[in-house]
């Protein structure tokens, strides 16, 4: 089969729309590069099958051409890589980060781990995310594509960063639409609201055709969060436990309103083991930036005496029930680690989340799910991204080894694209040892 050069005119003209919040952003594209992986095993997000030999081709930041290998011709001048017996995955998502508390060193980190997406779900400078973005999809810095919704927006609190106050209804509105007027892909809500404060948001939300997402307060259930259209619930908030009365109408409401759960079980581990040695002697510890170590510490001091490890542990053990009974009912499950908590880490924790989803009781397939195709469809961007498809954006990780049979086998990572640029394992490395 010969490359066809017509196909390249037609993938560059694609549109490369940010479904999250209506805010419509181009991808930066560069077309005068051809990269061709040779010899891989193409990874079906989709079906779980895998596709030997492949031969795939890239021009620009799209995936112009997947076939048997030996039967593609791409033109004179292209790179060719030996991905032979590689496993080529689409890039993976956290669903959850802080990226301001993070801080900018912390962005070529999640290249370096094969994570090409974040979802931002707070941080005070919405502008520095914004320019970030920009930065990145221009090719001018090393970093994740980003969805972010700024501000948190919460109820009168004790000082905590990174959030505005909803105060009452008028004001929920007035907070909705500042946020939409600077461009946030989505409405970021938290605990503290009360439950007018919090339909308040709900309403101004859908009034604007913004997605919310967040905490479900403490004085709302789940099951109404859900009814009111929150797209994505994090950390468990408003999930009763798998064994409660309460938990099977929790899971039909979920299905019948297509809300996403984001269970961040790596913040639950990290409560559970927070005293082991080898938490805290991480050799991740001298990659963090000095806000990110700030960041820690403040939490640390503000810690309740109540959270012994015993009730953590246990506390864990209701959480990968819950996850694993959410996931039997077949309510969709999104890969997200709170970056910005403690002993959490750019980018490598996602593998750790991959891993407790496991555990939770789904399968590696699944899991590889939860942060590849399942973000695509969360996003509304499936016809750009969660799968490696001709069309598809260029966001991809080549494994030594198969995570099908294995989720660690995500951390075995030989190289990276992200949007179409491709590293290396010593370019990898380099980008690993950024403080």
């Amino acid at each position: 089969m010969t490359f066809r050069p017509d196909r390249l005119a037609a993938f560059c003209a694609l549109p490369a729309a940010l479904a999250c919040g209506g805010a419509h952003r181009p991808d930066a594209l560069v077309v005068d590069s051809i990269l061709v992986l040779r010899n891989v095993t193409v990874v079906d997000t989709r079906s779980g099958g895998t596709q030997p030999r492949s031969t795939v081709v890239l021009s620009g930041n799209r995936i112009v051409e997947i076939g048997p290998a030996g039967t593609l011709e791409p033109p004179g001048g292209a790179r060719r890589v030996d991905g032979r017996d590689g496993f080529l995955i689409p890039g993976l998502w956290d669903l959850h980060v802080h990226l301001g508390n993070a801080g900018e060193g912390s962005l070529p980190l999640f290249i370096a781990n094969g994570v090409t997406g974040a979802r931002d779900l707070g941080s005070e400078r919405f502008e520095q995310l914004s320019q970030w973005r920009s930065e990145i999809e221009a090719g001018q810095r090393v970093g994740p594509r980003i969805v972010a919704a700024g501000p948190i927006v919460d109820g009168p609190t004790d000082n905590w960063p990174l959030r505005v106050t909803v105060r009452d209804t008028a004001g929920a509105r007035r907070i909705v639409d500042s946020l939409v007027t600077i461009g946030v892909d989505l409405i970021k809500v938290h605990q503290q609201l009360t439950r007018d404060q919090y339909f308040g948001v709900a309403a101004a939300a859908r009034a604007r055709s913004i997605p919310f997402a967040g905490h479900v307060p403490d004085g709302v259930s789940g099951i109404e969060a859900s009814n009111a259209g929150q797209r994505s619930l994090e950390h468990m908030t408003g999930i009763p436990r798998a064994a409660d009365s309460a938990f099977a109408p929790a899971v039909a409401a979920f299905l019948r309103n297509g809300t996403w759960i984001d269970p961040t079980l790596t913040v639950f581990w990290v409560l559970a083991h927070r005293l082991d040695s080898a938490v805290v002697n991480d050799a991740r510890n001298r990659l963090l930036t000095p806000s990110l170590r700030k960041f820690w510490e403040d939490q640390k001091a503000g810690w309740s005496g109540d959270m012994s490890i015993e009730t953590m542990q246990a506390f864990y053990a209701q959480m990968l029930a819950a996850v694993g009974a959410l996931h039997a009912g077949g309510v969709p499950l999104l890969t997200g680690t709170d970056l910005g908590f403690v002993h959490v880490f750019p980018g490598s924790s996602v593998h750790e989340e991959l891993e407790h989803l496991v555990e939770a009781g789904l399968s590696p397939l699944d899991a590889l799910r939860a942060s590849t195709l399942n973000p695509a469809r969360y996003l509304g961007r499936e016809q750009d991204l969660g799968t490696v498809e001709t069309g598809r954006l260029a966001d991809l990780v080549l494994l030594d080894a198969n995570p099908l049979m294995s989720i660690s086998n995500t951390r075995r990572i030989r190289a990276v694209i992200a949007n179409g640029r491709y590293f290396d394992r010593a370019e990898l490395d380099r980008l690993g040892a950024t403080p």
